[in-house]
């Protein structure tokens, strides 16, 4: 007999990727959700700003920045409830009509989960992070 023994190293579903910096659309409620490792390595805290870009030459080019501005998108913490006490609780904004014009650009129907780029591209003084929609993790 031969056993497949299965753990934490080898039984990550395809559509969930643990340690990969993230951000996850959905079209109907029109949020954005940032992954724990992206939390993590962008330093996002709940009530940061945040700015989405589309290149306008490129149309396929996105953008997010963090700054706090008048005109930027507040992060909120969802609170995890049940058994997800132990977890740190999900960041996320919301505006439907900048998850429609993304999505579109995927033609995803429901959502997507795509990477956030490493390094910034400094763009009038600010830290702008490419979301990297050419290989997305997930679509729907």
């Amino acid at each position: 007999m031969k056993l497949i023994i299965y753990d934490k190293s080898n039984s990550e579903t395809p559509n969930r990727r643990v340690g990969v910096r993230s951000i996850s659309v959905t079209r109907k409620p029109g949020t954005f959700s940032f992954s724990q490792t992206a939390q993590r390595d962008l330093e996002i805290k709940d009530g940061y700003g945040v700015l989405l870009a589309q290149d306008d030459e490129s149309k396929n080019d996105w953008y997010i920045c963090f700054a706090d501005s008048d005109s930027s998108f507040t992060i909120r913490k969802r609170r995890n409830g049940g058994y997800a006490k132990d977890f740190a609780p999900t960041l996320y904004f919301s505006n439907k009509f900048i998850a429609n014009r993304l999505l579109d650009t995927i033609k995803a129907a429901k959502a997507a989960t795509l990477l956030i780029s490493t390094k910034p591209t400094i763009i009038n003084s600010k830290e702008w992070y490419k979301i990297v929609i050419s290989k997305p993790l997930r679509i729907k």
